[in-house]
This record gives C-alpha cells, sequence and structure tokens, in this order.
C-alpha cells in the first residue's frame, strides 16, 4: 500500500491525521451517557461555589456532542480504503 492510496479526499495522509485509529468518539459518547444517566446538568446549574467550575458545562457537552458526529458526518476515516 502506497502513501497515495492511504491520502483521504481531504489531502490529508491518514496516518498523520488525529482521527486516524483513536477512541475519542467512543470515549466522548460513554461519558456524555454516564453525565446524562446521573443528571449532571442539574448539579451543573447550580449557583454554588462548588459549581463554579461547571458554568461552561453546555459548551463542554456541545463539544462531547461534535465528537461522534463527526464520525457520522465523515465515516470511519481509521480505515482510510473507505475513503476511496
Amino acid at each position: 500500500m502506497n502513501s497515495l492510496h492511504e491520502t483521504a479526499y481531504c489531502g490529508i495522509y491518514c496516518p498523520d491525521c488525529i482521527r486516524y485509529q483513536n477512541k475519542y468518539d467512543e470515549y466522548a459518547r460513554k461519558l456524555r451517557n454516564e453525565l446524562e444517566n446521573v443528571e449532571f446538568r442539574k448539579y451543573a446549574e447550580i449557583n454554588s461555589p462548588f459549581g463554579a467550575n461547571f458554568k461552561k458545562y453546555n459548551e463542554f457537552i456541545e463539544v462531547l456532542n461534535a465528537l461522534p458526529r463527526y464520525v457520522q458526518i465523515f465515516g470511519d476515516t481509521s480505515n482510510p480504503s473507505r475513503l476511496s
């Protein structure tokens, strides 16, 4: 297999891509699900000294939601043959 075959339509050489063979989408999905299961949003909304660090919780959830969505839009880029 040559490097041209492992270059995606975006122009990036797949083994150099941050998305190539990682599991962040899986971990993001699991973390989001766990936070939902314990209703962490309610805790983050409490105005207390202990919750001050969670004021940007909604923005954090947006990032968690975006990671798996990247895979849905662009496909599983860990397999370069699916990109051609």
